[in-house]
């Protein structure tokens, strides 16, 4: 029967499960999972990468980070030590990534052994940093029980749309001043809030968010401006 030892590092917040293998037939090591937390931060909260990897090592304590960034684009470096190969190390770690502004951001986590350039494995995922709301998170709400933030909002940063109430919004539509329609999607929501990416190509001007309900009912139109 194979042995399995686990161990909780006080302290650094990681768990390790060594599982002794007669023989490995995986490519290790690799990326399990990778998640942001929380899930929908706002400006100016600490945001953390969460990782969960395996490795052949007996020992795959996280010995060295590096972050880079550039603009909206993250690239995060985790080195861990190498060991033995006939053993497989299964660790849970997490990084502080720090603050950002809002806006939607890109991350490649990229898995690599200590003292080394080989890259082992690598994850890319987007994450969404929303707008402050204000003091003590309060919203202003408009006649209509619905707020557009951040306005006016820069071409290729994301709006966000909450209302008082759950809408049944399905989808949505962002026309120009004149009605041509722009853009038309599906509703993302994250953390009671929508969520509406937008194209850095955009023109500033005056253009007009509409929602609608799966019957193709209208809900909600909010005016927004966005500059360049």
């Amino acid at each position: 029967m194979q042995k399995i030892r686990k161990f909780l590092l006080l302290g650094w917040g990681a768990v390790f499960s060594i599982l002794s293998l007669p023989t490995r037939t995986q490519t290790l090591p690799q990326f399990d999972s990778v998640w942001i937390e929380p899930p929908a931060p706002v400006a100016g909260q600490e945001v953390w990468m969460v990782y969960s990897a395996t490795f052949p090592s007996a020992n795959c304590h996280l010995v060295q980070n590096s972050i880079q960034q550039q603009f909206y684009n993250l690239q995060i470096f985790l080195y861990h030590f190498e060991g033995m190969l006939t053993v497989l190390c299964h660790t849970i770690d997490s990084l502080s990534l720090g603050t950002f502004p809002p806006g939607t951001y890109s991350l490649t986590a990229y898995l690599l052994y200590h003292g080394s350039t080989d890259i082992k494995d690598s994850v890319t995922l987007s994450f969404t940093v929303l707008p402050q709301m204000g003091m003590n998170n309060s919203i202003s709400y408009g006649e209509d029980g619905c707020v557009l933030f951040p306005l006016p909002v820069r071409a290729g940063e994301t709006l966000a749309w909450r209302c008082e109430e759950d809408r049944d919004v399905d989808y949505w539509e962002i026309r120009d001043y004149s009605g041509r329609v722009l853009n038309r999607a599906a509703a993302i929501s994250s953390a009671g809030t929508m969520l509406f990416p937008l194209p850095s190509s955009w023109s500033s001007g005056v253009y007009y968010l509409q929602g609608w309900t799966k019957y193709g009912l209208p809900i909600v139109r909010k005016r927004l401006i966005i500059i360049q």
